[in-house]
């Protein structure tokens, strides 16, 4: 939210404002106003650099929520994406095969309860409840530790819905497992790499502030039978706001700090090994295990 002066009286709103503004100026064909002293606004920007000096230098709690944390310009412009009282629309894929978004919207505070209600798939389990432990290993990064672990097909899409709870507080987190078909390489707005293939998509997704919680080392594995399985590192943990789609159609070198990209190939060749049928994964049985390390702040 960048200040700017808009009139020789030296009065100054944000960038947004200034370009409301100018639009109503070009709709009522009259000259723009300041709202504080009503002379004309200037055509041209003017930082106000003093103010900008003096919000960079500032500690200041959010307007919005009643989250106490004192926050830098920096971070109050991060927060202000994720704010409970910021309007979105749901970031999340409906469960069906042609993988449409849902287009509810809604406050960021309102979106637990509203995956609760839409999009728990039938047949998916109900939302698990786990207990952080504190973390043994002392050279980790986080020092508490959360483990998740469940048996999925990976033939249909599926949100595995957790909260995780410690001495202080309890955190509702999801993991995304979305399967998407190949798609058309010569379209030229395709961001994939030549010969993408069908492909499972992982996401791990927080309903809760990036101030709330630290992450470490964050790994997943995946397991078919007694005999194969594969054990990869989580990017990242996505915050509320940030849309499945936008993500999936990421440039390869910005996709893989988003999301874990699973080939449905190497998955069938796992399959092979415990079953007669290698054509589809459907009817075989993986088991995910999940383990976050955090620090609360």
């Amino acid at each position: 939210m960048t200040p700017l002066i808009v009139c020789q009286n030296i009065h100054t709103v944000c960038r947004g404002c200034c370009v409301a503004l100018k639009d109503q100026q070009q709709r009522s064909g009259n000259e723009a106003k300041c709202p504080q002293c009503r002379v004309d606004v200037w055509k041209h920007e003017v930082l106000n650099r003093e103010k900008i000096y003096f919000l960079s230098k500032s500690m200041l709690v959010c307007g919005s929520c009643d989250s106490a944390v004192a926050m830098s310009c920096r971070t109050a412009q991060q927060h202000s994406k994720e704010c409970v009282e910021n309007h979105i629309t749901c970031p999340l894929l409906n469960g069906d095969v042609t993988l449409s978004r849902c287009t509810h919207a809604m406050n960021i505070s309102a979106l637990w309860e509203h995956c609760q209600k839409f999009h728990i798939l039938e047949g998916a389990p109900a939302t698990m409840q786990i207990k952080a432990v504190k973390t043994a290993d002392a050279n980790n990064n986080g020092t508490l530790t959360a483990t998740l672990s469940t048996s999925v097909n990976f033939d249909k899409n599926n949100y595995l819905f957790f909260t995780v709870t410690t001495d202080k507080k309890s955190y509702n987190l999801c993991l995304h497992l979305t399967r998407e078909m190949p798609r058309d390489n010569s379209d030229p707005h395709h961001n994939g790499m030549a010969g993408d293939s069908e492909s499972v998509f992982v996401i791990v997704r927080r309903f809760f502030p990036e101030l709330e919680l630290v992450f470490g080392t964050m790994l997943l594995s995946i397991e078919v039978g007694n005999t194969c399985g594969m054990l990869l590192r989580v990017p990242t943990v996505i915050s509320s706001y940030e849309d499945t789609t936008v993500l999936k159609d990421l440039p390869p070198h910005e996709r893989r700090h988003k999301l874990i990209q699973v080939p449905i190939a190497l998955l069938r060749q796992m399959c092979a090994v415990t079953s007669a049928s290698t054509d589809e994964t459907s009817g075989i049985k993986m088991t995910l295990s999940l383990q976050l390390y955090f620090t609360e702040i």
